[in-house]
């Protein structure tokens, strides 16, 4: 985020411009002559981004609303114009050039209309560890994002992480294993028993070709021999299982 200033600024043909962060820093103070407006959107935008352009005139003039609207921010102004002992009451530091002495003067006025409500910010945040979101907090209170300090606290208060726990299980397959097992079952306890087994399986199989032959045998050309293999290996199975009751009798 761009740092939020309050700026203060006296206008003429020589150009005086005070620059605060919301901390009062001072971070600039300085006049130029023939300072153009768009020199002085320029050395304010070096320093961030002013919330506040202030000035000592009860009148803001037009240069000044102007360099405010291209912020988008406000414009301050007194309710009189500020007169020199007032300007040296509230500065307190010694300026020699005018131009500067005025912009400082703007600024620092800016400043002490918001100063208490700065503080008061300051303190609701520090028992809460959030003091690093002071300069978020006041900037959506003086530009009207939140109503109150409470809601721009609850606005920029970092949101806790929920965290959900998930369980893998891990499902370990020995494939080994596994087609060991399914060849002793086929394989059976003896000669009549594998046999048997055989028998079923090729029953079984012959029976999923059949459904599928007669399933898709009338929608795709050719399908339909499927079934007559099926058909086939049903007789093969069958025959199959006779060998091993066969076998069986002939043991016995």
């Amino acid at each position: 985020m761009s740092k939020p200033l309050i700026v203060g600024i006296d206008i003429g043909t020589t150009t005086g411009l005070a620059i605060y962060d919301l901390d009062k820093n001072l971070l600039y103070t300085g006049s130029k002559r023939y300072f153009s407006i768009s020199n002085v959107i320029k050395e304010i935008m070096l320093f961030g981004n002013p919330l506040i352009i202030a000035t000592d005139r009860k009148r803001v003039s037009p240069k000044i609303k102007k360099i405010a609207a291209s912020f988008n921010c406000k414009t301050f102004h007194p309710d009189h114009d500020l007169a020199v002992k007032e300007k040296d009451d509230i500065i307190r530091i010694p300026i020699k050039d005018p131009h500067e002495k005025d912009a400082l003067a703007s600024a620092s006025f800016a400043f002490r209309e918001y100063e208490a409500m700065f503080n008061n910010i300051n303190r609701a945040l520090a028992p809460l560890n959030l003091g690093q979101y002071r300069d978020n907090v006041k900037e959506m209170i003086i530009t009207g994002k939140a109503k109150n300090i409470a809601e721009a606290i609850e606005k920029v208060r970092p949101k806790e992480k929920v965290r959900i726990r998930t369980e893998v299980k891990e499902i370990y397959l020995n494939w080994r294993d596994k087609a060991k097992e399914y060849r002793r079952k086929l394989k059976g306890k003896d000669r009549r028993e594998s046999l048997e087994n055989i028998s079923y399986v090729i029953i079984v199989l012959s029976s999923v070709l059949i459904f599928i032959g007669i399933l898709t045998g009338s929608f795709i050309q050719g399908f339909v021999l499927f079934a007559s293999f099926g058909s086939f290996l049903v007789l093969i199975g069958i025959i199959v299982f006779i060998v091993s009751q066969f076998i069986e009798e002939k043991v016995e």
